[in-house]
């Protein structure tokens, strides 16, 4: 997708597999081009580097909205914290056993 007046054109995953990041909310194939739409997103440094955008958050016409992002970044944390206490526990537990020293 391309926006008048913006530099970089954007990049939306709409994850349509299963395990895939889905989006909360899609509806783009019913935008048309010409349409006046609020897009709503941020840039990273690397944004700049690639000239390509894939930070949309929201975009919404005539205040219905017509895309929401995931919180795909939050499931992730949770996993990652989830795992890093696991081997945390792990880690205790062979140090005890005297599987490895400190």
């Amino acid at each position: 997708m391309k926006i008048e007046n913006y530099r970089f054109p954007f990049e939306i995953f709409v994850g349509n597999d299963e395990g895939d990041f889905k989006p909360k909310y899609e509806n783009i194939d019913n935008l048309k081009e010409g349409d006046i739409i609020s897009v709503y997103f941020y840039e990273i440094e690397n944004t700049k580097k690639e000239g390509l955008n894939r930070f949309v958050q929201f975009i919404d016409k005539d205040n219905i909205s017509f895309f929401e992002r995931s919180n795909s970044t939050r499931t992730v944390a949770y996993i990652i914290i989830s795992l890093s206490i696991i081997l945390l526990f792990f880690g205790l537990l062979m140090w005890k056993l005297g599987k490895i020293g400190w």
